[in-house]
């Protein structure tokens, strides 16, 4: 009986300690998704913007029209987010559709209130579960260190409504399971062959880049038995997370083959898979750009071939650090090439996730060759505690360095302006409007809610740079005479570069530019003589 209790103790303590660093991610993502106010401000609507219509497109039963990541797992989570917040919060005269698109800056902050909540639920049990199965603390408090490697992981994992919040709640998934495989017996090792199957058809689902972390398992299981079950695994997983674009498959397969076999991002450019010159400084940049990750990369590799160079000169057999090690620094560096071709520090999310898993794994093998365990104790704390301070400090500041609230005042002033002199608004895609971040959601969402953003804001007309076409909500061309004509003489212009506009303006209009924020926010009034 004294044993039990004392192991619920022990167990309550573990998981109080445990609850910190995640309840610091937590905090601090709800401050900066409190201060960021609105998505749409400085034009930061892509992706949440896509991910909100098409999430209510799944709510509702719609074929989604954002398929290229393909995000699914995101859809349909933010689809649940949407139907509890309608559920719980409105007095439901409006129909979800009609609520959601009425108030989308209300159901954002829902969906990135949530996926916040989450990210950091999942990072708290994935590091009590690793405590719990191997009982060495160090491990598993170092594990939640995982999205401080980089402040890009904590801004688009916790604050943003997007594709890399379960991207990175997968790769957490697969670096803890790595861990998990490494630290416990080798039949016990084996059941975790279905845990990598479901989590990497999960992570697929969730963007494709994930697709190097499958060979972790591919290379840590040696049957090819093994190997084939992983792959059956997967990709019935895979199948199951993309119900909901299934009939899209032919499409989506198209976009991944364009994306390979362009040198351009997005699938554009030559028909030609990289150009080396622009290449080449897109790699370099990258390294630059995360000199953390890039830092803990380098001690991966040094660590891999000292083991590797080890196991050569003696002759004796890979151990299993010695196999994931090389596991993992053969994806991260296959990440760093792919992620090179469509140069966004943003996308190295997935490899950056497993360099504490990796560095754990080097520390492992270093604390098992001190003898005394008091020793040992005193190493393992000089090194988490001041990694723990660099990282979480490193993390948070170059999170924060990512956005900015000043002009939040100035986005806002240059809306109500347009909104309380003008007859008629028309916005600019893309640009810093709710106009133009309806526009994009709509069109990435097969065009379903364009009629009811018509009716909902009928003075409300967008120009489309990408085209050159002035048109409504629902892809009309229209002419500016015809919105003078049904709605008065005053018509403003608000977004990121009026003068694009010029052309439309006749020499009968008087034309008068107001800068809010110099080089962001333009609103002209247009007043018809």
């Amino acid at each position: 009986m004294k044993f039990a209790v004392q192991k619920k103790k022990i167990l309550i303590l573990a998981f109080l300690a445990l609850s910190v660093i995640p309840l610091i991610s937590l905090i601090t993502s709800l401050g900066i998704i409190k201060e960021r106010e609105k998505v749409w401000y400085a034009g930061d609507y892509d992706p949440s913007y896509a991910y909100l219509y098409n999430s209510l497109n799944i709510a509702t039963f719609r074929l989604v029209g954002h398929f290229d990541h393909p995000g699914t797992p995101m859809q349909i989570t933010g689809s649940v987010i949407l139907w509890g917040t309608w559920l719980l919060s409105t007095d439901h005269s409006n129909t979800l559709t009609e609520d959601v698109i009425s108030n989308p800056e209300y159901y954002l902050r829902s969906l990135n209130i949530s996926t916040a909540i989450l990210t950091a639920l999942i990072l708290l049990l994935l590091s009590v579960l690793i405590w719990e199965k191997t009982r060495q603390f160090w491990i598993a408090f170092l594990f939640q260190l995982s999205p401080f490697i980089s402040g890009m992981i904590l801004y688009n994992g916790f604050t943003r409504t997007s594709q890399e919040s379960m991207l990175l709640m997968a790769s957490l998934m697969i670096a803890a399971t790595c861990l998990l495989w490494f630290l416990i017996d080798e039949n016990k090792g084996k059941k975790n062959l279905l845990m990598f199957g479901i989590i990497s058809g999960f992570g697929l689902a969730s963007k494709i880049i994930f697709a190097p972390l499958l060979i972790i398992p591919l290379i840590i299981y040696k049957p090819l038995a093994d190997k084939m079950k992983f792959i059956k695994y997967a990709i019935l997983s895979f199948f199951i997370f993309t119900i909901p674009i299934i009939p899209l498959y032919p499409r989506m397969g198209w976009w991944f083959i364009k994306l390979f076999i362009h040198s351009g991002i997005y699938g554009t450019g030559s028909v030609t898979v990289i150009e080396p010159t622009s290449y080449l400084q897109a790699l370099g940049n990258l390294i630059v750009s995360e000199p953390v990750y890039s830092v803990f990369y380098l001690i991966v590799f040094i660590g891999t071939a000292a083991l590797l160079l080890s196991k050569w000169i003696t002759g004796k057999p890979w151990n299993k650090e010695t196999i994931l090690l090389a596991a993992i620094l053969l994806t991260q560096t296959i990440g760093f090439l792919i992620t090179a071709k469509h140069p966004k520090s943003s996308y190295l999310l997935p490899y950056e996730a497993l360099s504490i898993t990796a560095f754990i794994i080097i520390l492992s093998f270093l604390f098992a060759r001190i003898q005394s365990k008091i020793s040992r104790g005193i190493a393992i704390t000089i090194v988490i505690i001041p990694l723990s301070i660099f990282l979480i400090t490193y993390g948070l500041d170059s999170r924060n360095k990512l956005f900015s609230t000043d002009t939040n005042q100035g986005y806002e002033k240059a809306w109500m302006k347009t909104v309380s002199e003008a007859d008629a608004v028309i916005g600019i895609n893309p640009g810093p409007s709710p106009i133009a971040a309806a526009y994009f959601a709509n069109t990435y969402s097969w065009n379903h809610y364009g009629n009811l953003l018509s009716r909902l804001y009928p003075k409300y007309y967008i120009f489309d740079t990408y085209k050159s076409q002035l048109t409504t909500f629902d892809g009309k061309s229209v002419n500016i005479d015809v919105i003078k004509a049904t709605h008065g003489n005053t018509i403003a212009i608000i977004g990121a570069d009026v003068d694009q506009l010029r052309y439309l303006v006749k020499s009968d209009v008087k034309f008068e530019v107001i800068n809010y924020i110099p080089e962001k926010v333009e609103v002209g009034l247009l007043q018809f003589k």
